[in-house]
């Protein structure tokens, strides 16, 4: 039975993971599972490819070395949902509070880049897609060769190539389109961190 609210559209998946920007990943170490947090860039026109970088010396990179496998979970727009924007409330009044969320999780081998040039296009890449929406954007270009030769000696970079992907998009799916339309006013109108983006995956997902 397909597990509730599951989503198994690789790309849709991927689409989500580039606009989240942002992951937690684990590795299996000697002396047990190892985590770090770094933004994540999915590489265009490749399904099953995305990159990160940690600093030399984080203790995730050992792990990676060792396993020769790396997972990541990347969490996008969440919140807490009111029983009480529900229309079901009144006729009924059998609610409970929930947590709407989507989440996207990956798990595969992984090789180090440690390349120079390599390393720079992908950081350059980073850049230019989170500085794209700047009013003067900066570029990797505008500072000093030697600096960044010097900043990129001290990261190092991980390629997952995913062998197993899955989502959970948990979006008010399993209430009426009437309660589903009350929480996005309701997320509306509380205009919290993340209530905007929350309400719009809502709409999204009850207009597929």
């Amino acid at each position: 039975m397909k597990p509730a609210f599951e989503e198994a559209r690789v790309p849709v998946m991927l689409t989500a993971l580039h606009e989240i920007g942002f992951a937690t990943f684990v590795s299996n170490g000697t002396d047990g599972n190892v985590l770090g947090q770094a933004p994540v860039e999915v590489l265009p026109g490749s399904p099953d490819r995305v990159r990160f970088h940690l600093g030399h010396n984080h203790p995730l990179l050992d792990a990676i070395q060792a396993s020769g496998t790396v997972s990541l979970s990347a969490v996008g727009p969440h919140g807490y949902i009111s029983p009480t924007w529900y229309t079901s409330k009144a006729e009924r009044g059998a609610v409970v509070p929930t947590w709407d969320y989507l989440a996207v999780h990956a798990h595969g081998s992984a090789r180090r880049i440690e390349d120079a040039s390599e390393l720079r296009f992908h950081v350059t890449a980073l850049t230019d897609r989170h500085e794209a929406s700047m009013p003067d954007p900066w570029s990797v270009e505008d500072a000093p060769g030697e600096y960044i030769t010097r900043m990129l000696a001290g990261i190092v970079g991980v390629e997952l190539t995913i062998e197993r992907m899955s989502g959970t998009w948990k979006l008010s799916q399993n209430r009426s389109r009437e309660d589903q339309r009350a929480v996005v006013a309701g997320l509306r109108e509380r205009a919290g961190s993340g209530d905007a983006e929350l309400a719009d995956a809502i709409e999204a997902t009850s207009a597929d």
